[in-house]
């Protein structure tokens, strides 16, 4: 689910595709998060994972975009039937908010977004701190990281600079994501026991860390879409 120029369309086939899976009575698959650090490939490891699973793919941008903008994030949520409305609504009442106290309305929409999303199902949600909201017994946490050094390497050959410049961008990335962890849920990303499986991909590739992901979805939930 890359981001398209018209942003509203996107958003109302996504709406189409929900409704068509209610009418079709179709199973509600729990939902992927998927937290990782800068320059491990997670992003395009919870693409790949979510054309796997046949599940809708919501990246960052996507969800930042939907959080910030009160309307659309409105129209998800009137998706919703009244029971998994009245769930989504339980959840906002229940968010810790992190120092940041006078953000608390971008707060306030991140959970009805990504608990929109949970409600739905069917779906891999890339950072956004999804794994401190999805329900931990009907989702799927899992964070990518790899060793620092080994992330250096990588982004000195994507971006063709110096060592030097690989080490401060990565060390930079890293600590606005902690920052932003730690700004708007007072949590640290880092901490494994947010995560249901931590894959380390300095020597596994992509496709052998989907394996291992799917693998453990299946042994948590039983099953995989077919």
């Amino acid at each position: 689910m890359s981001e398209p120029k018209d942003f509203n369309a996107m958003i109302d086939e996504q709406i189409k595709i929900w409704q068509s899976r209610i009418t079709a009575k179709k199973k509600i698959w729990p939902t992927v998060s998927v937290s990782r650090e800068y320059a491990t490939g997670g992003g395009t490891i919870g693409e790949k994972l979510a054309k796997t699973l046949g599940f809708s793919y919501w990246n960052q941008k996507i969800v930042n975009k939907i959080a910030e903008d009160t309307g659309v994030s409105s129209s998800l949520v009137d998706s919703l039937d009244e029971r998994s409305r009245s769930a989504v609504d339980d959840l906002i009442a229940g968010l810790i908010l992190g120092s940041e106290g006078t953000e608390a309305g971008y707060v306030k929409q991140l959970y009805r977004v990504l608990g929109t999303i949970e409600e739905h199902g069917s779906a891999v949600v890339i950072g956004r701190g999804s794994q401190f909201i999805l329900k931990p017994t009907g989702s799927l946490r899992v964070r990518i990281v790899a060793p620092f050094e080994t992330r250096v390497t990588w982004v000195e050959k994507r971006d063709k600079v110096s060592k030097e410049q690989a080490q401060q961008l990565v060390q930079r990335i890293d600590e606005e994501r902690d920052d932003f962890h730690t700004r708007y849920y007072n949590k640290d990303a880092n901490n494994a026991a947010y995560y249901d499986l931590t894959v380390n991909v300095d020597s596994l590739t992509q496709d052998q860390a989907i394996n291992v992901i799917l693998a453990t979805y299946k042994e948590k939930f039983g099953d995989l879409p077919q």
